[in-house]
């Protein structure tokens, strides 16, 4: 079979059956889809994860700190977090609230505990 075919399914979906080669160019013509294809199968693997549009609505637009939007939506109290990463819960408090930036190594022990990139943080 060299050409295209449109079939309807038995529950009377329109199918397009092709080549895979054609199939394959129509993948790498259209990087978007190819893109697509990947962070599907990056997410089924494991390798990423899913996060609900308010979470990242909150990661964007505030006003929470990245640190507390993080914090609520892994389920962590302050107090859980900071035993997580081996400070005191003022000192989340105080990072979760702005007043202090936090050091380099709380900032990567917290984002450990909350399994994400130190950058998703900063």
């Amino acid at each position: 079979m060299n050409t295209i075919q449109t079939v309807i399914s038995q529950s009377g979906d329109k199918m397009v059956i092709m080549p895979f080669e054609v199939y394959e160019q129509l993948i790498d013509e259209n990087s978007d889809i190819s893109d697509a294809l990947e962070i599907r199968r990056r997410i089924a693997s494991g390798e990423e994860e899913e996060i609900p549009d308010h979470v990242v609505y909150r990661l964007i637009n505030g006003p929470d700190t990245k640190l507390k939007v993080w914090r609520e939506y892994r389920g962590f109290t302050i107090r859980k977090l900071a035993e997580a990463a081996g400070c005191s819960s003022a000192y989340v408090s105080e990072i979760e609230s702005g007043k202090k930036s936090g050091s380099v190594r709380i900032m990567k022990a917290l984002a450990l505990a909350l399994r994400i990139d130190l950058d998703d943080l900063v």
